[in-house]
């Protein structure tokens, strides 16, 4: 049975050792490009408030999930969600300002500044116009939104905050990081649903690889906890109903029937690599591949077929330059919706073919919640640190795989592996896939 568990912080075990300079494959649109490495994580997550109490919470096989508690949901067909639980205070931000922000631009900041802080990275000493920042969000700043809809209907539109705008459109997350380490490079904000950091990633990666920039804050932010969000879900019947919260999302598991919604950040320090090493940092990973690509298809539903997902992780292999044996194991995009699963489940099977029954699949949202815009970003991360523990998470409450859905699944609990290469998975509404391929630097 799954736990709601807190574990202590510990130590990711990470090895900042440095791989050789070979350069990735050259992509189709450019002459060529430069290897881009990861040198930062930070998070703020329904399992943790940093990057090591959230991979000690998942690897462990602690679930996130709970009654909601940020307001009654009494009246709600579903009452649970993953929460973020520890919200640290933001460093070098008066108190005033981050109590007036919405959550998720705290969110993003906290994400952000851990990263940031994790890399070593000193802004002084770098070009501020090469940092790019691409922190994307699904919802932006609906808690702001909903509670001035309030205010103008019971009070007025003279007691309507002036904020209202800044504070909930979708690219504030980004801008505000952008503007708190006053950086002048692209400041840009992906909205591609659950797909958002995926592409914010892979989209500063490819900046990167083109000599656009040296330098990109990458991820993504959602504090999506409003009643609308829930209804609103709940009236697409893709969040799970079940009231026994901790055994609520059990992707691939037969008996799954929708997924519980999460809420934080994931940001991640991507550099080029000949970048990092001349200022003597250390890659924690090279972000080998990135694909994507769309269903055309369907408002939520994905192509049955899988033939989007199958074209995306196919993209993401090539840019790698890898063969599908190549990969040691995925990250599932995995929501624990009835159809999803089974077609993300398909498309694994065409993409590897032979080596599939030999690919262990983590779905790491079974303890983290869906943390939606933020939730590709979150796996990036969570993909990186099992390179460093060679230990896959568990999916959790994963008992028997529904029909379509036999795979190798790391179910139940961690497992020991030799990893080298990892393909994490984000597919979002309106059909938007993306894929991306993490490598150990030393391999």
């Amino acid at each position: 049975m799954p736990r709601r568990c807190r574990p202590s912080p510990t130590p990711l075990g990470i090895s900042k050792s440095v791989s050789g300079t070979s350069a990735l494959p050259v992509a189709p649109s450019v002459s060529q490009s430069r290897r881009v490495v990861v040198t930062g994580l930070g998070c703020l997550t329904p399992n943790g408030s940093d990057v090591a109490t959230t991979w000690e919470s998942v690897v462990e096989g602690c679930s996130g999930a709970a009654r909601i508690t940020r307001f009654d949901p009494s009246d709600l067909p579903v009452q649970i969600a993953c929460e973020v639980k520890d919200e640290p205070e933001l460093a070098n931000v008066p108190s005033k300002e981050a109590r007036r922000m919405d959550r998720v631009l705290r969110f993003a900041l906290l994400a952000a500044q851990e990263a940031v802080s994790h890399a070593g990275l000193d802004f002084d000493a770098t070009d501020r116009e090469r940092v790019m920042v691409a922190i994307g969000s699904g919802v932006g700043g609906v808690e702001t939104l909903i509670a001035n809809q309030r205010i103008l209907e019971t009070k007025g539109a003279r007691r309507v905050s002036p904020f209202v705008v800044p504070y909930s459109i979708v690219n504030m997350p980004s801008g505000m990081v952008s503007i708190h380490f006053r950086l002048g490079g692209p400041n840009l904000s992906h909205s591609t649903a659950c797909a958002t950091s995926t592409h914010a990633l892979g989209e500063s990666a490819e900046a990167i690889a083109r000599g656009v920039v040296d330098v990109a804050l990458a991820g993504g932010a959602e504090a999506p906890m409003v009643p609308l969000t829930i209804a609103g879900f709940a009236a697409m019947r893709a969040l799970s109903p079940n009231s026994e919260s901790t055994r609520a999302s059990r992707p691939f598991d037969v008996g799954r029937d929708g997924f519980v919604l999460g809420e934080g950040a994931a940001v991640l320090v991507l550099e080029a690599e000949d970048h990092a090493l001349a200022r003597g940092a250390q890659p924690l990973a090279v972000l080998s591949g990135y694909g994507a690509s769309a269903d055309g298809f369907h408002l939520s539903a994905p192509d049955r077929s899988g033939a989007g997902a199958i074209r995306c992780m196919r993209s993401a292999l090539a840019r790698a330059g890898f063969e599908p044996s190549r990969v040691d194991a995925v990250n599932a995009h995995a929501t624990s919706t009835s159809i999803g699963d089974v077609v993300e489940a398909r498309a694994l099977r065409e993409v590897f073919g032979r080596w599939t029954d030999h690919l262990p699949v983590s779905a790491t949202k079974s303890a983290t919640g869906h943390l939606l815009g933020a939730a590709g970003a979150l796996e990036a991360i969570l993909a990186i640190s099992a390179l460093h523990a060679q230990r896959l998470p568990p999916t959790i409450n994963l008992e028997t795989a529904g029909p379509g859905c036999e795979l190798d699944h790391v179910a139940g609990k961690a497992r020991p592996a030799q990893v080298a290469h990892i393909l994490s998975n984000s597919f979002g509404f309106g059909g938007t896939n993306g894929s991306l391929i993490f490598s150990h630097p030393d391999a």
